[in-house]
């Protein structure tokens, strides 16, 4: 019984540790995404070099991160902003 229980233990730790390995590459892969988008962003509307490639950084960062944007099309956009409805952002 003994030989069984510290076999459970160690494969518990095995997996734990995996399960913490796994969980550091996700968040690593997030703030590469996030500082990727940050920097882009940031460049383009400091310099003025181009707005759209900043507003594309946005699109960008919400598809890799799997966030939904709402008002993508300008148009859309446009509509809201004009409305008398309350604008939120989500």
């Amino acid at each position: 019984m003994t030989a069984i229980l510290q076999e459970s233990i160690r494969e518990m730790n095995e997996y734990h540790e995996e399960f913490k390995q796994h969980v550091a590459k996700c968040e690593e892969r997030q703030r590469r995404i996030f500082d990727r988008f940050i920097d882009t962003f940031e460049y383009n509307l400091e310099t003025g070099e181009n707005y759209a490639q900043a507003l594309y950084a946005i699109c960008q960062f919400a598809d890799e991160a799997g966030i939904a944007l709402h008002h993508v099309v300008f148009d859309e956009f446009s509509n809201a902003m004009r409305s008398k409805e309350s604008f939120v952002l989500k």
